[in-house]
């Protein structure tokens, strides 16, 4: 069934990013809606014909434009659901979601309905309140989705999430990153050599070494790297079984390297978590947003 999900997903992401106009979807139903005292919704949509979602596909946005989520886990049970999903705007640093939304649950019993509705977000646990749409309200919101007068909008299918950095004995580096939004999160980049000349390996395999939380990447030059992929590890990587000194990312201007994809700054999302950034009081749309959202909420 995840399989199918995982399939139905990155279909549902080509049709979405075909074009950079809104996006007629007929077919889609809402199960459930939810919105805060901003005004933003969060809409879960109902199993489509085909490959069955399970209502897995959330969004999030406006009655404008509906943006959506990169979704780090689901959970459901009767009436009640939880999602997980990033949000580069309040990163949590070591864990693989920065917010939730639960409807119906809560943190510590996320399948008793409660009659709550939440987003947590960040490490600091701000809480976002929201509450159900009514009926009639999802009736016209559905009907605008249908007709075309609220385009779902995918996530940014180009943007790449840094992986790694780490620096040899001679001074060069090696640069490791992937998708940031994609099903399918293990399409891994490798870079050698100095800023301004980094050479792309092909990779030819990888392993995740489980045990030791490891990432192993094997190239077609017959390079090895290893490392480990918890911050917090004491395991040294290596290449080609040398030792190699661990960059922080954070600390690094990643744009000087010079490889196409990689910037110092990070794509913003729109989530559910949007009111508690500062500098999203005001409206959804914020700097460097690609260009598909230029047409979405303001």
């Amino acid at each position: 069934m995840q399989a199918r999900f995982l399939i139905f997903t990155f279909s549902l992401l080509l049709a979405l990013s075909a074009g950079a106009g809104p996006y007629k979807v007929k077919d889609l139903e809402i199960e459930d809606a939810y919105k805060n005292d901003l005004g933003r919704l969060v809409v879960r949509l109902k199993k489509v014909d085909g490959p069955s979602s399970n209502g897995n596909l959330v969004f999030y946005g406006t009655e404008k434009s509906l943006f959506l989520l990169d979704q780090k886990g689901f959970g459901s049970l009767g009436k009640t659901f939880q999602i997980g999903f990033s949000d580069p705007q309040i990163k949590s640093p070591g864990k693989d979601k920065d917010g939730e939304f639960y409807a119906g649950g809560t943190p510590k019993d996320p399948y008793t309905d409660s009659s709550q509705y939440t987003a947590i977000c960040g490490a600091s646990h701000r809480v976002v309140h929201y509450q159900p749409l009514a009926p009639a309200e999802i009736t016209t919101l559905q009907s605008k989705i249908q007709q075309g007068h609220v385009p779902l909008i995918p996530l940014p299918p180009e943007a790449r999430q840094p992986e790694l950095l780490l620096k040899r004995s001679d001074g060069s580096f090696i640069y490791v990153d992937r998708p940031r939004y994609s099903p399918f999160s293990d399409d891994f980049r490798l870079f050698v050599g100095f800023p301004g000349k980094m050479e792309q390996k092909k990779i030819i395999s990888f392993e995740k070494a489980q045990d030791k939380g490891l990432l192993i990447l094997r190239t077609r030059d017959g390079d090895s790297l290893s490392a480990p992929r918890d911050p917090m590890s004491d395991e040294n990587s290596t290449w080609n079984k040398k030792t190699l000194e661990k960059i922080e990312l954070t600390s690094f201007d990643l744009s000087s390297l010079g490889i196409e994809g990689v910037s110092s700054e990070q794509v913003p999302l729109h989530t559910p978590c949007d009111s508690v950034h500062p500098a999203a009081k005001n409206s959804l749309l914020r700097k460097n947003a690609p260009a598909i959202l230029k047409s979405g909420v303001r």
